[in-house]
């Protein structure tokens, strides 16, 4: 995955999240940012060859 793929999940994301924010509860609201986050994580670990890259395999899911 590239970088400019990266930012056109990013941006997907932050739209969507964007898009349904008024009808999150809380508890959704939690869960989806602790998702984002944890993938944004990943992706950049793999990036900086601080993992495998056979875990880019999760990221290119999202």
């Amino acid at each position: 995955m590239t970088l400019s793929t990266w930012f056109m999940f990013t941006a997907i994301g932050v739209l969507d999240f964007i898009w349904n924010l008024k009808r999150m509860s809380k508890k959704d609201l939690r869960i989806y940012l602790l998702f984002f986050a944890i993938f944004q994580i990943i992706y950049v670990l793999v990036i900086m060859d601080k993992i495998p890259h056979h875990f880019a395999s999760i990221v290119k899911v999202w």
